[in-house]
């Protein structure tokens, strides 16, 4: 029968690697903007935006997925990116 500590321990890996893999998703989103990948810019400025406004964008993104990563600071980072990512995804949220 498991004991508290080995649930306890399995929980905290899974819950880890729950946290990585869609912080990793928006480190990756995030580069493709910082490295104006054309398919990227494009669907980007299809819905409002180009130049600094798509830098804008990839800074908050790298900015929250680095503070989703700090234990301290997961609940704000997780608040900012999923607004950043309803705001960069929808175009109406901005018009």
């Amino acid at each position: 029968m498991p004991t508290a500590t080995s649930n306890s321990k399995v929980r905290n890996i899974v819950s880890n690697i729950l946290i990585f893999l869609p912080t990793i998703a928006i480190l990756v989103s995030s580069f493709t903007k910082f490295a104006h990948v054309p398919a990227v810019v494009a669907q980007m400025t299809a819905v409002g935006f180009s130049g600094p406004r798509l830098m804008v964008v990839a800074v908050l993104e790298f900015a929250s997925s680095v503070l989703f990563l700090v234990p301290k600071t997961r609940p704000f980072g997780f608040t900012s990116s999923f607004r950043v990512s309803r705001r960069s995804h929808c175009s109406s949220a901005w018009t």
